[in-house]
């Protein structure tokens, strides 16, 4: 394994001796040649891969503290007045668990719902007004989705669209142009809030 030799100066002693009024504390710091390289981790015989790179000095390995607690799932923070290091293990994390573990159902939803926009769209340009009762149900199934994972604001805004598309559908076929446009203004407006919602959840998940 090749070493990359460097110095390392702890806290820019040298940077601190030029400003003005700083006082150099004779011992507390000192000029230290250490060697910089990725070191392999294994944590329970499973490999894994440290961010940042490990110090060697006389023959000990110090490893990135920040690095190697987040690898094991631990949250690190610096307290600056106290200068402590504060690592929690015990955290919680369900919500965080709980958005990753609905994120494959959003993923369905939006892809499903990019899908019946094409049927739609098919169906619109053969003004084959009995396809969109087709869609109707499908929309119909991914509102329940999102009742089943308890996502109101999903469910509200697919509920729209499900009457949204109805409305439009018995519009064109009886005539009723002013209702047509009415379901064309929800549909509108309703898929739009549903895009920027399903484009939040998935964002907020990863």
């Amino acid at each position: 394994m090749k070493k990359r030799k460097k110095w390392l100066i702890a806290v820019l002693a040298a940077a601190s001796m030029l400003v003005g009024g700083v006082v150099w504390a004779e011992g507390r710091y000192s000029t230290i040649e250490v060697f910089f390289d990725r070191i392999n981790i294994a944590v329970n015989g499973q490999s894994a891969a440290l961010s940042k790179d490990s110090i060697i000095y006389e023959g000990s390995v110090y490893v990135p503290l920040r690095s190697l607690s987040e690898l094991l799932g631990a949250k690190v923070n610096w307290d600056t007045s106290s200068r402590t290091v504060d690592i929690d293990f015990l955290g919680n994390r369900t919500d965080v668990l709980y958005g990753a573990s609905r994120k494959p159902f959003y993923q369905y939803i939006a892809v499903e719902n990019n899908r019946i926009m094409s049927d739609m769209l098919d169906a619109m340009q053969r003004s084959d007004m009995d396809k969109l009762k087709q869609q109707v149900e499908q929309i119909g199934k991914l509102r329940d989705i999102a009742q089943n994972i308890g996502d109101p604001e999903a469910y509200t805004l697919l509920d729209k669209l499900a009457a949204a598309t109805e409305l439009m559908r018995s519009a064109y076929t009886s005539g009723k142009m002013d209702d047509y446009g009415i379901a064309w203004v929800i549909f509108r407006d309703s898929q739009s809030r549903l895009l920027t919602l399903l484009s939040t959840k998935l964002n907020a998940a990863q």
